[in-house]
């Protein structure tokens, strides 16, 4: 059995931090679940933040908020 750690629990709504290759921020809103897990496996160091910290950094910072 594994004890992995992750930032967030199964159900927690969280963006994922990506900057695009022009320098542009996006945030990727998501809800943690199993598939999150996977990702974050593959790409430990990925940034993520809560809602209020995505709306802060939108409010002092031009990016992109996508949600899916």
């Amino acid at each position: 059995m594994s004890n992995k750690t992750y930032p967030f629990s199964e159900g927690d709504e969280y963006y994922a931090m990506v900057t695009r290759d022009d320098g542009r921020t996006e945030l990727i809103w998501s809800i943690w679940d199993d598939i999150s897990e996977e990702i974050h496996d593959k790409n430990p160091q990925q940034l993520y933040c809560t809602t209020d910290h995505a709306l802060e950094l939108a409010r002092v910072k031009p990016c992109s908020i996508i949600l899916y």
